[in-house]
């Protein structure tokens, strides 16, 4: 029995502007100087001890609705039926960090510190599945979160 070829197909591009938020999907999207897609996960939140804010640290991340411009210029970030009236927030993406971590921080109530990385926010392999996983073979899995 022979194999019979298998063509790739693209659904769909979805691009995380911001990590852990709300994807915005496009039509197309350039390849960066890392390798990654261009303004995907451009902004991370990080917490005062320095880790990453993501659903696994902080489930209230998931009450966040992120809306990107279609030029990826500016994020409206809201919180849909928040008690505590969160207002809604347009900034400038990605240069408007310093506006964002201040809004980031009163929603989480604790310091949120916005960074910007024009190459994208990606979390190193371990080890093992450095070993296990070619560095190329693992590129479409490359937002994994650390722990």
């Amino acid at each position: 029995m022979t194999a019979s070829p298998v063509s790739p197909r693209l659904a769909n591009i979805r691009l995380h502007p911001v990590k852990s938020l709300d994807p915005m999907h496009v039509k197309e999207a350039r390849i960066g100087p890392s390798g990654g897609l261009e303004f995907d996960r451009a902004w991370a939140l990080y917490s005062a001890d320095g880790q990453w804010l993501n659903g696994k640290r902080s489930a209230a991340i998931h009450l966040i609705r992120a809306a990107f411009a279609p030029d990826v210029s500016s994020v409206t970030l809201s919180v849909p039926g928040d008690s505590r009236k969160t207002p809604t927030k347009t900034f400038a993406f990605p240069g408007d960090t310093a506006a964002a971590s201040q809004w980031f921080s009163k929603f989480f109530e604790q310091p949120v510190t916005v960074r910007h990385s024009p190459e994208g926010f990606r979390t190193t392999l371990s080890p093992t599945a450095q070993l296990l996983f070619p560095l190329r073979a693992c590129r479409p899995f490359a937002d994994f979160s650390p722990a």
